[in-house]
């Protein structure tokens, strides 16, 4: 190994023209992702992010003003974070709290940060394309990345895969320097940022045992076996010290190694089940569907009724594991076929939705939907590129240790493509490879203009013919993928009706009706909007076709439930929220609604469990545990009376809301225990306080306090159908 093997230079000093073109190329970037922010000021999506984004968003508030409260979306079920391992990899959760700090949780302000390190790739990308190659190659780079439609979209999505961008270039620059000069810090940051990438992606651990076996192979030929092997313990060091913070925290919250997050077992099953398809994350079982985080509680709830025993989510991960793990033993063909299908799908031409629909909104973008380039063109300029690298002719041009740099790159994408195939693929999910693609599209842009200078123009003109060949190649759609207009009304619609626009929630669900008929989400949601305008009657109509055609979403069937007890009908509401809480045990307005609609059918037994389940769930559901308290007092069957409890959950409540119904069930409670004074002076506050408010019919009360007098307590009647349970 000569001298200058080792200490050539990585690039040429930056030349003045360099200077002004990318100086021009970040501001393009900026005024791009200006113009997109200014696009999407008013979209329902920024203050209420679906899915994934929604749940990184909730995460990262709570870390950053310690308020848990729980979005609509959640429909009152807590994941429990504070007291659950990692159910998600936090790297990413951790640095949006921070933004969310510095920004005051302002929606277009943490995007605005989140696009500025958008530029900040993007001149990485040139440092890195300038000293791996040429002036060239780093500045078509750099460009590219500037104004590619997909790194504005998704770096303005609460995802974290800018974050993983930024640290794959310095990955890369740093596999670059540790061939060049060979020094331990470079090893040391080699396993730190494989580390840091997986605490934001934990499927990016699969590429270090690659990168250990690229390290071998690089680095043996000319630093030696003995400093390669030391070299690699330095870098398994580093990234074992970066993940054990995540660890370490794990172990002690749940009592399970989980060096990054739990979540692992549950994705496999999302991949590998007999209604996968490759690029769904909607699994489902023979307890229902599940496509997002919110519904870990019930996974949870339903994991513990079959197992027999309470489970946590380590736990409950585990055992969707082996289910999938089984299902692939029971069917292996039809597990190879999904394997193959993963494939064909992440380098297929279609964007693959994932919590957004990404071809939709790319079509109802006037910024993105003008914006360069496909996938598909992406890749046959990528392999173009980097096909002309392999060139002999072109390859004695490479500078100093760029050959074993180019392979780490190979690597690492093999790793990160390989790492999705048992699990599901989405656009989201290949960002990071389109990056290396437009480097190999940049590079042969600039090796073809040097030898087109060079008067060699029979190499250019064969590669470019050969690039058009396999553009075309690449736009076959093996798996076809619909855009997801559908889904975009839909997913619209849910996030206008979270915002309180409900006429533009109703114009998006009627847009998706008018394209799938038969769609039990758009018929859950419609319903929903016509609920909150008071029109019940359409709202049940709506239910009853999204419970036909969806018969595994719970929400439809509690809301089929809620509309049937809203219109009086509360024997029929029975029935779909019984299924609804089969689904989604942890759908605690579901179990409270059920209490009610058991009570007013004189159910009570069904009434006290309901209720029951409702306080276990959410202790402080105040109408639940007034409800409650309500029928310990008052039950005509003395097996359900208990009036100190009665008058403990009615204390409770009286102390947090201070109305006639809550002080009327405090009255009733005291009568039970057979305090009648306290109970008289109770009833006569609340008959005081609703003369004013005048919220329950005055008789009602004046009954009882003759009973109270009397020294006798009230025993309520057994309801008629169509009236609703006592307050």
């Amino acid at each position: 190994m000569s001298k200058r093997d080792v200490q050539q230079p990585l690039a040429a000093s930056v030349q003045g023209y360099e200077k002004v073109a990318i100086v021009a190329i970040l501001i393009v970037g900026a005024i791009l992702r200006c113009v997109y922010l200014f696009e999407i000021r008013n979209d329902p999506g920024l203050v209420h992010p679906a899915v994934d984004n929604g749940f990184n968003l909730y995460w990262a508030r709570g870390l950053a003003t310690d308020d848990w409260t729980l979005p609509t979306d959640s429909v009152g079920r807590d994941p429990q974070i504070q007291t659950t391992a990692y159910q998600r990899p936090p790297g990413y959760p951790f640095v949006l709290a921070v933004l969310h700090r510095l920004t005051g949780g302002g929606p277009l302000a943490i995007r605005g940060l989140q696009l500025a390190g958008g530029l900040l790739a993007v001149f990485l990308a040139w440092r890195l394309g300038r000293q791996l190659i040429d002036p060239a190659t780093g500045l078509i780079w750099a460009g590219c990345m500037a104004v590619h439609w997909g790194f504005i979209y998704f770096g303005a999505g609460l995802n974290g895969m800018w974050l993983v961008i930024i640290l794959g270039l310095v990955l890369i620059n740093m596999c670059h320097r540790l061939v060049c000069f060979g020094h331990p810090a470079y090893a040391a940051a080699i396993g730190a940022l494989v580390g840091l990438v997986a605490l934001v992606r934990t499927n990016a651990l699969l590429t270090a045992p690659l990168l250990g076996v690229w390290m071998i192979l690089a680095l043996k030929r000319r630093y030696g076996l003995q400093r390669t092997a030391a070299t690699l313990a330095i870098t398994a060091l580093a990234g074992i010290l970066t993940l054990i913070p995540s660890t370490v925290r794990n172990l002690h919250i749940s009592g399970h190694f989980v060096p990054v997050s739990a979540n692992g077992g549950l994705t496999l099953f999302h991949g590998n089940n007999p209604a996968a398809t490759g690029f769904s994350t909607a699994a489902a079982d023979e307890g229902g569907i599940f496509s997002s985080p919110w519904q870990a509680a019930d996974l949870m709830a339903r994991t513990s009724a079959e197992l027999q025993r309470p489970v946590d989510y380590v736990e409950m991960s585990q055992h969707y594991g082996r289910k999938a793990l089984r299902w692939m033993t029971e069917y292996p063909s039809q597990a190879l076929h999904l394997v193959g299908q993963r494939a064909a799908l992440f380098w297929g031409p279609h964007e693959i939705a994932h919590s957004t629909p990404v071809a939709a909104d790319r079509e109802a973008s006037p910024l993105l939907s003008h914006l360069p380039f496909s996938f598909s063109l992406a890749l046959a300029a990528g392999l173009w590129g980097f096909g002309l690298l392999a060139l002999r002719p072109t390859r004695r041009l490479l500078p100093n240790g760029v050959t074993e740099t180019l392979w780490a790159g190979a690597v690492i994408t093999l790793g990160w493509f390989t790492s999705f195939l048992p699990f599901f693929v989405t656009s989201l999910y290949r960002l990071p490879v389109l990056v290396v693609l437009l480097f190999g599209a940049a590079a042969g842009v600039a090796r073809t203009h040097l030898l087109i200078r060079s008067k060699n123009l029979l190499v250019p003109f064969v590669g470019l013919v050969g690039m058009a060949v396999l553009w075309w190649l690449a736009t076959i759609p093996i798996v076809p993928v619909r855009a997801g207009q559908l889904e975009r009304h839909i997913l619209r619609g849910v996030q206008w009706r979270s915002q309180g626009d409900l006429r533009q929630a109703e114009k998006e669900f009627l847009l998706a009706l008018a394209i799938n008929p038969g769609s039990g989400r758009a018929a859950n949601g419609l319903g929903s909007v016509y609920l909150d305008l008071g029109r019940t009657a359409d709202a049940k109509s709506l239910f009853e076709t999204a419970v036909r055609t969806n018969s595994g979403d719970p929400l439809c069937h509690f809301n089929l439930g809620l509309a049937y007890g809203l219109l009086g009908r509360w024997a029929e509401a029975v029935t779909p929220l019984r299924r609804a809480v089969e689904l989604a045990p942890n759908l605690v307005e579901a179990q409270a609604f059920l209490g009610m609609a058991c009570d007013a059918g004189n159910d009570l037994e069904g009434a006290f469990s309901a209720y029951e389940a409702a306080l276990a769930i959410r202790p402080g559901h105040l109408q639940v545990a007034n409800n409650l308290a309500w029928l310990l007092a008052t039950a005509p069957d003395a097996r359900l009376r208990d009036g100190q409890r009665a008058v403990q959950l009615a204390r409770r409540c009286a102390a947090a809301q201070y109305s006639p119904p809550v002080l009327g069930t405090l009255a009733a409670a005291l009568a039970e225990t057979g305090d009648y004074e306290e109970a008289i002076s109770t009833l006569e506050q609340a008959i005081q306080l609703n003369r004013s408010e005048q919220v329950l019919p005055e008789e009602d009360f004046t009954i009882r306090l003759e009973l109270y007098r009397a020294g006798k307590p009230y025993r309520r009647p057994m309801m008629l159908e169509g009236t609703p349970p006592p307050k």
